[in-house]
This record gives structure tokens, C-alpha cells and sequence, in this order.
């Protein structure tokens, strides 16, 4: 994706996004509601994080939601949307990224995690990459 298409993209989509009580990491989830399953699947990585079950929803430009907090980390779970933020990292990442200087976490989507439970093994460890970060 050239980046001048990635710019436009992080512009004009709205994503669903969560915010730990200090406000100290940002979770991007691609801008849908959960299915029963996932929304299982989020609270119990929720819980196993010690992040807030109620944090704060938004629906949101990746822009606008900088402006409105500043995370100590992003944790990007899927994909497409990992690759819209981040275009030159492989998927999932081995290694942190950054978005304007901001350490970047990205790991599979719930939905794909669903599917591929052998996987979870993979997103645990990009996610605790996210909770060395917040220590």
C-alpha cells in the first residue's frame, strides 16, 4: 500500500478502539461489533491483561483518537488493520513497531483467533510484548 493511500486510509476510517482506565494503551479492533464468541474471547484477554472489563468504547479516526489520549502503546488486533497503520511490518510482527513514535503491538483478530486456536499461543506473546510496555 503506498503511503499516501495508507494516510488517507488512517484519515477517513473510524475504528473501534478501547481505553485502559490510565489512558496508557490504545486497543484498535477493525470497526465492527464482536460476535457472542469474541466478545467472550475479549473479556477473558481483558481479564488475563488486568485491563478494565468497561473501558471507555470509542468509534474514531486513529488521528483523532491520538488527540484525545496519548498511550503509552497500541495493541492492533487484526490484520488488515495492523497493515493499514503499520504497511512495512509482516504480519503478525515479531518485533515492535512504531505509529508517530508510538510502540505498536499488532496481533490476529479475535474472529481469526477463533478459528485458528493454535494461534493464541502467538497473540499471547505479542500481547504481553504490550504489557512489558506498560510496566
Amino acid at each position: 500500500v503506498p503511503v499516501a493511500q495508507t494516510t488517507t486510509l488512517i484519515d477517513a476510517q473510524t475504528y473501534l478502539s478501547y481505553q485502559t482506565e490510565n489512558a496508557d494503551c490504545l486497543v484498535l479492533h477493525e470497526n465492527k461489533e464482536f460476535s457472542g464468541e469474541e466478545e467472550k474471547l475479549w473479556l477473558n484477554i481483558c481479564k488475563a491483561m488486568q485491563f478494565s472489563q468497561k473501558m471507555p468504547t470509542r468509534r474514531a479516526t486513529i488521528r483523532a483518537l491520538l488527540e484525545i489520549q496519548s498511550p503509552k502503546v497500541m495493541i492492533i488486533f487484526g490484520e488488515h488493520l495492523a497493515q493499514t497503520i503499520l504497511p512495512q511490518a509482516d504480519f503478525p510482527p515479531e518485533k515492535m513497531h512504531t505509529f508517530e513514535n508510538i510502540p505498536c503491538v499488532a496481533t490476529f483478530s479475535l474472529a481469526h483467533l477463533l478459528l485458528n486456536p493454535l494461534d493464541k499461543g502467538k497473540a499471547w506473546r505479542n500481547l504481553c510484548q504490550a504489557l512489558a510496555l506498560l510496566s
